[in-house]
């Protein structure tokens, strides 16, 4: 009998595992902008068309390891630590104001009023439906029934599409 002869494999060589700017926030557990931080100390291995990066594991974890974890380091309980997180909480109320003046955040008041707009517009619309479509359709065909509810529905659609703020 001839020998077999040995398969060989086809498989290409592994590549690294990769971590978008995402991944390493989530994987490490802290906040996009810290993880962009940090890798502004790591060489990108990839880098797509569109211009997303891709960082090491190893790289990364190395980079982690060789920055000092920020923090509240006085001992809890003692007057500088307090001093620290009140500094922290100004920063993070400066923060919200900041977003709230660029008009990143929308005051609750405004998103309560344009929501209470909307719903009162849809009642208004389902109440003149409720009341106008009995008398309208009765005796009529089917296929004429279909077309006046087909325009009430464009009606309404039309209605959330200008609360939302699109135009067609």
């Amino acid at each position: 009998m001839p020998a077999k002869a040995a398969k060989k494999k086809t498989s290409k060589p592994k590549q690294p595992k990769l971590w978008s700017t995402s991944q390493v926030a989530e994987q490490l557990q802290i906040s996009t902008a810290q993880a962009r931080n940090l890798l502004g100390m790591v060489p990108v291995a990839k880098r797509t068309p569109r211009g997303d990066k891709f960082y090491k594991i190893e790289d990364v974890k190395t980079a982690l390891t060789n920055t000092r974890q920020s923090g509240n380091h006085a001992e809890e309980g003692s007057r500088e630590w307090y001093e620290v997180e009140k500094l922290k909480r100004q920063v993070d109320k400066l923060d919200h104001e900041l977003d709230t003046i660029k008009a990143k955040v929308i005051p609750i008041d405004e998103v309560r009023s344009q929501i209470m707009k909307l719903a009162l517009e849809f009642r208004k619309t389902l109440d003149e439906m409720e009341s106008k479509l009995p008398p309208m359709v009765s005796g009529m065909e089917p296929q004429d029934i279909q077309s006046i509810i087909k325009d009430y529905n464009r009606a309404l659609r039309q209605t959330l599409r200008e609360a939302h703020g699109e135009t067609r």
